[in-house]
């Protein structure tokens, strides 16, 4: 039987810090990676574009929304990747989420060529501590405090068969598991899977991240459920406050946070904490640079947020200017 195709579906978004080790790390397990970069004004597109010039096996779109559209965008790419890439298996991760075989084996030697269960592979949060220093530049070598698996958090690795021909079967919010013919689809655990999840990286990263993906969620209509976005509020709050006081607070925030990022109510770890660094396969890194300015990245959103508003109100024919 000839061997399977993987192929991975990312959405991404001002990243510039760990895009190009996310990439690096994942063109040795996969075949293709289709990634979407959503407006970042980083570096983020830049960097991806000189790793797909330099032969990696990547396939680039670029977008422009407001809002927080990962959900429909990784469900489009998942069958674009099906549909068009011939993929057996379609992984959908985050920029901050790094798969982590055994030592020496791929993901064909994990997973069978064909299934109709999902493969549910399970986070890993990496601590963030203030006393490391970023003269590593590589976030993924640079934290190495590896928390135990999360039961509440799990990432689906979908293969063909389980689409079961549904054309619209689409991923659930956060790409945990799979929506087919109206019914969620069933899952099968690998421990031998871990996945690495890095989601605090540096005080600006931080900052920016919760700030941006706070307005954005709020941005949605109808946004009604406490539960989505919850992990962005604190930090959000924090940065209305006094300059002088935003820093150590976020600081106390981000040792807090870090270990249990987006720790579900009734949510534990199970395991021991290991100070264990992922095995990165990526080697060296040639074009990442450190995370912009927080403050320059909120500000590009809000201008944005404001030149859609301008849009909508002309839309509804409202008088401009003073």
């Amino acid at each position: 039987m000839a061997r399977p195709r993987f192929v991975s579906v990312t959405r991404t978004g001002n990243e510039n810090d760990v895009i190009e080790p996310f990439v690096r790390h994942h063109a040795a397990l996969f075949d293709l990676m289709l990634v979407i970069d959503d407006d970042s004004t980083d570096g983020t597109w830049t960097i991806l574009e000189q790793l797909r010039d330099e032969g990696l096996p990547l396939l680039l779109f670029r977008a422009r929304e407001t809002g927080w559209p990962q959900t429909e965008f990784t469900t489009i790419l998942m069958h674009k990747a099906f549909d068009e890439h011939g993929a057996d298996w379609v992984a959908p991760l985050d920029a901050d989420e790094f798969i982590e075989p055994p030592a020496g084996a791929g993901l064909a030697d994990i997973l069978p060529p064909a299934a109709d269960l999902l493969a549910q592979i399970r986070w890993n949060n990496f601590a963030w501590r203030r006393t490391i220093t970023d003269e590593e530049p590589n976030p993924v070598v640079r934290l190495q405090t590896r928390m135990p698996p999360r039961i509440d958090s799990a990432k689906a690795i979908v293969p063909r068969a389980a689409l079961c021909g549904d054309r619209r079967a689409r991923l659930l919010n956060g790409n945990h598991g799979l929506e087919r013919n109206g019914e969620r689809c069933g899952v099968h655990y690998y421990e031998q899977l871990p996945l690495c999840h890095y989601p605090v990286r540096s005080i600006e990263q931080f900052i920016s991240k919760a700030v941006i993906n706070h307005l954005r969620y709020a941005s949605l209509p109808n946004n009604q459920r406490p539960d989505i976005g919850f992990q962005y509020r604190k930090p959000f709050d924090l940065a209305k406050g006094s300059i002088e006081q935003l820093l150590p607070a976020i600081v106390d925030q981000m040792e807090l946070v870090s270990p249990v990022y987006a720790l579900q109510p009734g949510g534990k770890m199970i395991g021991r904490i290991e100070d264990r660094p992922l095995e990165y396969r990526g080697g060296p890194l040639l074009y990442s640079t450190h995370p912009t300015s927080a403050l320059t990245n909120i500000v590009n959103l809000a201008e944005r947020f404001a030149r859609r508003i301008a849009v909508l109100e002309e839309g509804l024919g409202l008088p401009s200017g003073l």
